[in-house]
């Protein structure tokens, strides 16, 4: 799936969901948003916050 794609099935622009993904970009997101993109890709929402070493 692309950006663009997982964009609008999450239904927000594509150029706010690469402010979210950009490593040295510090974006605020909702938890909808959050719950969106995690729906979108079939995982839970708490993998996002998940950090691995």
């Amino acid at each position: 799936m692309t950006q663009d794609q997982l964009a609008e099935k999450a239904g927000m622009s594509s150029s706010y969901l690469g402010e979210i993904e950009a490593p040295n970009m510090i974006t605020t997101m909702s938890l909808e948003v959050l719950f969106n993109i995690a729906n979108m890709l079939r995982i839970k929402p708490s993998e996002f916050l998940e950090f691995r070493d």
